[in-house]
């Protein structure tokens, strides 16, 4: 049957003349598909008119383009992380032949599957003489399941950045027959701010977290973030040597995703707030609401997202061993779908919390092996139409682990969807979760 390309092999909705709006509401997609550039002001405060933004090609999201990286008789692809280099200074007149350090990768392993949703263009004659009259199945079909696409996509990055991998490669086989069934893996950087000076780890640091540990640091409780939260994360990032992914005027910075709870938080913050109001008009700061929701202060650009910023939730039911989740329900016309990230934030009423996200240079890595296709199947003698979308790709935090820990860290075939029962020392140079009190 025609098959209809809607996208290129360099990227996915990029060229949407909406591009610049969706920037804002669904960076964690668009910001994967190239350099990306917008008119936005850059000095402390809110971004909007005047100078520039850069989030350059591969920087936040390290992405392979193809299905030449798939090695034959594999579901996976080999995410490369080049070492830095270690070696002394070499000072004098020494003699320098045969003293080269050797140029060493490291590779996460990115699991990959296909994923496809399907519509219906015609279920019969009289369906089709019916809608005919009104609009065209296609007409309406096509724009939906790829909008639909999109957000599920959205979606995946954001569960790979909390669970370390795409939801089409973790779900265990029991919910999808033909998955991967790859255990989850809390974030190895995760930490709680309960007013310290310095934040406080979950679990032990560089290690995976289990769900108990980090039901044990939400049951703690939380402080509201300030700037010394900020003054404590930017030590800690760069304790854990993790690189600043955007740029602005030239100058880089950390991403931080949060939601407008903790921004309406750190303003209050009379340092921050003193900032803000130097080099702001009060036009713009009394409409601050209104404006696209990009900031900046210190080292950070913050971007106010109320679905990419989440809550833990504790005994979550339905959540891997109901021991909680960053997950929660969408809903459809007829009931709950299955725990995801396409639905918004469910705070857990008894300890509240929400995170603060922290994306660096490489902070995920994405294997893009075939770009979104549609496909047009007509069965039952004509009488029927369907349109499928479809994907192959993987998407997994970039982080990588001992040799002799590969078996048990990348074990898959689960049947039903867990998180890694053990901790591992897990090398994570690019990204962190903070835990903070709404």
């Amino acid at each position: 049957m025609p098959t209809k390309q809607v996208t290129d092999l360099h990227n996915f909705g990029v060229r949407d003349t909406l591009m610049q709006a969706e920037l804002y509401r669904q960076l964690m997609f668009y910001g994967i598909s190239g350099q990306i550039t917008s008119e936005m002001r850059s000095n402390t405060g809110l971004l909007t008119n005047n100078d520039q933004i850069v989030f350059p090609a591969n920087a936040i999201v390290h992405r392979l383009d193809g299905a030449s990286f798939v090695s034959e008789g594999t579901d996976f692809v080999q995410m490369p992380m080049k070492r830095r280099l270690v070696q002394p200074d070499k000072r004098g007149n020494q003699d320098l032949v045969g003293t080269g350090e050797t140029i060493r990768h490291l590779f996460s392993r990115a699991y990959i599957n296909e994923t496809n949703w399907t519509v219906n263009l015609k279920k019969g004659v009289m369906d089709k003489l019916r809608t005919d009259k009104w609009e065209r199945y296609y007409d309406l079909a096509e724009p939906l399941i790829t909008e639909l696409g999109k957000e599920r996509m959205n979606a995946e990055f954001l569960a790979a950045f909390y669970e370390g991998y795409s939801q089409n490669v973790s779900e265990g086989l029991n919910d999808s027959p033909d998955g991967i069934g790859v255990k989850i893996k809390w974030h190895p950087n995760m930490y709680s701010w309960d007013g310290a000076p310095a934040l406080t780890a979950v679990g032990n640091v560089g290690q995976n977290k289990t769900s108990a540990q980090i039901n044990t640091a939400v049951q703690a409780g939380h402080t509201a973030p300030s700037a010394a939260t900020l003054y404590a994360i930017a030590e800690e990032c760069t304790a854990r040597r993790i690189e600043k992914g955007i740029v602005v005027d030239g100058n880089p910075y950390w991403l931080a995703v949060i939601n407008l709870r903790t921004w309406h938080n750190l303003i209050q913050d009379t340092t921050i707030r003193a900032d803000m109001r130097a080099v702001e008009s009060s036009n713009s700061y009394n409409n601050v609401f209104f404006a696209k929701k990009l900031y900046r202060w210190g080292d950070f650009v913050f971007l106010v997202d109320e679905v990419a910023a989440r809550s833990w939730f504790v005994n979550k039911p339905g959540s891997p061993g109901n021991l909680g989740t960053f997950a929660s329900h969408a809903f459809d016309d007829t009931g709950q779908l299955a725990l995801g990230y396409h639905g918004d934030p469910a705070d857990d009423g008894t300890y509240t919390n929400t995170t603060i996200n922290i994306y660096g240079q490489g902070s995920l890595g994405f294997a893009d092996v075939i770009p979104f296709y549609t496909e047009i199947e007509e069965f039952n003698f004509r009488k029927q139409k369907e349109l499928m979308l479809s994907k192959v790709y993987g998407i997994c935090r970039n982080e990588f682990v001992a040799k002799a820990d590969e078996l048990n860290v990348y074990a898959v075939g689960q049947p039903n969807k867990i998180v890694l029962p053990n901790t591992f020392d897990i090398l994570n140079q690019s990204s962190m979760v903070v835990l903070v009190d709404r």
